[in-house]
C-alpha cells in the first residue's frame, strides 16, 4: 500500500471491483472506451479508482473498463466507507459531475438526484429538524435543497413533478434539478424525460433495438424530435421507431414521412370499390401537397393520407358513369391546373366553376386560402334543375376537409338522378358513398337519422339545360 498524500492506495485485481449498479443504469455500459485506453497505454499510468469497503465502483468505471480492455491484471483504488446508500449515489453522481453525458444520462441523473433530496427531506422530517423555508441552492456544489410543494401522487421516476423533495413546487424543483444536471431548463427536463420513459418501456417490453432507435433519437438528433416520437400514438411510435431501426430511415422526419406513405397505401387499398353507374358524381381526392410536408404549423398536417397525381387520374370515373352525367370534381387554388386536366382525361367536358367562400382565412404560400373551388363537368346530355344557383357557395368551414352540407344540398337541387360520392367521410341519405374513412364525422346511428335529400324547388317555369349551356 502506498499513499497519495494523506490518501491510501492500493492494489487489486481488476476483476475482484463491481460496477455500482446505479451507474449502469444512469451511464449504461456501452460506451466507448478505446481511447482511453490508448492514453492509458501511452503514460503508462492511470488514476485510482474509488470503491466503497465491499469493491464496488463509486468513481473510475470507465478507467475501469479501459483497464480490463487492456488485459491489466491490477488496478490502484482508494477504498472509502460511506455512511449509507444515499451518500453513495450522491458522491456517485458528484463524481461524474464533469464527465460528457448524453441527454438521456441527464435525464436519468435528474431523477437520482430527486430521489436522494427527497429521501433526505423525509430523514429531516423524522428527525424533527426544521429547514428554513428561504434556503436554496447556492451553487451546484451545494446540498440540492428544493423548496415548496410536491402534488400528492406524483411518483413515476423520470416525472419531473414526481419523487419531488418535501417542500418543493414542480417549477422550482424541475428547474433547479435540470440546471443541476446541465439540461438547461426545467421544460427540457421534461420534454426530455418523456423520451426516457419510451426507452424503457421498450426495454421493459423486451424490444431493444426500438429502445435503441429511441436513445439515438434523443441523444443523437435532438430532443425535439425525440419529445415528437415520444406523443405519437404506440402503433405510430412502434412504426417510426422500426423504420430506424431498420436503418430504412435516418431521421424522424423520413421515418415519418415513409409511415404516412405506407398509411396512405393501406387506406386506399381499404377503400372499398365502387360499383354501379351513376347520373351524378362527387369526387373529392387528397391533392399531393409536399411543400412543408413535415411542417406540424402548416398543411402538411393531414388528418389523411395524401394520394399521387397518378393514383387520382387512375380512378375508374367513365366506369362508374351513365351516358349522360355530371362530374363535380372538389380542388384547391394549389391544383386547379391538374383539376382541369383530370376532367379531360376522363372524358368530360368542363362548364362552369362554383366556389366555396370561407368565411375565415386559412394558410398558404403566397396569399391566404381563403376558397375551395368544384369544377363542374359533364358527358353526354345530363339533366339540370336552374333556379338562379350562383356559382358563389357561402357556407362555414368545420372540419379539416369536410364539406358544408350547403353543397350537397346545391347538387341535390340541381341534379336529378343517382348519386354518389368518392372519398366520402360521413353516409348522405339518398346517396352511395365510397371511401376508407366513412363515418369518420360523427356517424348516423341508422339509416332513419340520416339527412334527407333538399327536395328540388323548381320556379313555376323550370329552365332545365343541357350540356351545351355553360
Amino acid at each position: 500500500m502506498r499513499k497519495l498524500g494523506n490518501i491510501p492506495i492500493e492494489l487489486v485485481p481488476t476483476a475482484s471491483l463491481i460496477a455500482h449498479p446505479s451507474n449502469l443504469e444512469i451511464y449504461g455500459n456501452d460506451e466507448d472506451v478505446s481511447e482511453l485506453a490508448e492514453q492509458i497505454k501511452k503514460s503508462q499510468w492511470i488514476k485510482h479508482i474509488v470503491v466503497t469497503p465491499k469493491n464496488v465502483i463509486i468513481s473510475g468505471h470507465r478507467r475501469w473498463r479501459a483497464a480490463r480492455l487492456l488485459g491489466m491484471k491490477e488496478v490502484p483504488i482508494e477504498r472509502r466507507t460511506f455512511a449509507g446508500e444515499l451518500d453513495e449515489l450522491e458522491a456517485l453522481l458528484l463524481e461524474n459531475a464533469t464527465r460528457e453525458k448524453t441527454a438521456e444520462q441527464k435525464v436519468r441523473e435528474a431523477a437520482v438526484w430527486h430521489e436522494i433530496e427527497a429521501s433526505k427531506a423525509r430523514m429531516r422530517k423524522v428527525a424533527g429538524k426544521h429547514i428554513d423555508a428561504t434556503q436554496r441552492v447556492s451553487s451546484d456544489n451545494d446540498r440540492l435543497d428544493l423548496p415548496g410543494n410536491c402534488p400528492e401522487g406524483s411518483n413515476e421516476r423520470y416525472n419531473p413533478v414526481g419523487n419531488c423533495p418535501e417542500g418543493s413546487t414542480k417549477g422550482e424543483a424541475r428547474e433547479i434539478v435540470a440546471k443541476r444536471v446541465g439540461l438547461g431548463s426545467g421544460r427540457t427536463y421534461e420534454r426530455a424525460a418523456k423520451a426516457v420513459e419510451v426507452i424503457d418501456k421498450h426495454e421493459a417490453a423486451g424490444k431493444p433495438e426500438l429502445a435503441q432507435a429511441m436513445r439515438k433519437v434523443l441523444n443523437e438528433e435532438s430532443i425535439g424530435a425525440a419529445e415528437k416520437v415520444a406523443k405519437k400514438s404506440p402503433h405510430q411510435q412502434e412504426a417510426i421507431l422500426q423504420k430506424l431501426a431498420s436503418g430504412e430511415a435516418k431521421t424522424v422526419q423520413q421515418a415519418e414521412r415513409i409511415t404516412r406513405t405506407e398509411q396512405q397505401l393501406n387506406l386506399i387499398g381499404m377503400m372499398p370499390e365502387p360499383k354501379g353507374k351513376y347520373s351524378v358524381l362527387v369526387v373529392d381526392p387528397s391533392w399531393p401537397y409536399e411543400l412543408r410536408d413535415e411542417d406540424d404549423s402548416h398543411r402538411g398536417k393531414m388528418p389523411y393520407p395524401k394520394m399521387s397525381l397518378e393514383q387520382i387520374q387512375q380512378l375508374k370515373i367513365p366506369e362508374l358513369t351513365q351516358r349522360d352525367a355530371v362530374l363535380w370534381l372538389w380542388t384547391t387554388n394549389g391544383f386547379m391546373h391538374e383539376a382541369f386536366h383530370l376532367v379531360e382525361q376522363w372524358g368530360f367536358i368542363f362548364k362552369t366553376l362554383m366556389t366555396w367562400m370561407k368565411p375565415r382565412f386559412g394558410l398558404g404560400n403566397y396569399l391566404r386560402n381563403q376558397t375551395e373551388h368544384c369544377l363542374v363537368a359533364v358527358k353526354g346530355r345530363p339533366t339540370f334543375v336552374l333556379t338562379n344557383q350562383s356559382t358563389a357557395l357561402q357556407a362555414p368551414a368545420r372540419e379539416h376537409s369536410r364539406k358544408p352540407d350547403e353543397f350537397y344540398q346545391l347538387v341535390d337541387s340541381l341534379c336529378p338522378g343517382s348519386k354518389c360520392e368518392l372519398f366520402a367521410r360521413e353516409q348522405r341519405r339518398g346517396w352511395t358513398c365510397f371511401g376508407a374513412e366513412i363515418g369518420v364525422f360523427a356517424p348516423p346511428a341508422s339509416e332513419e337519422d340520416l339527412p334527407d335529400p333538399t327536395p328540388i324547388q323548381p320556379n313555376t317555369k323550370p329552365n332545365r339545360k343541357e350540356n351545351n349551356n355553360g
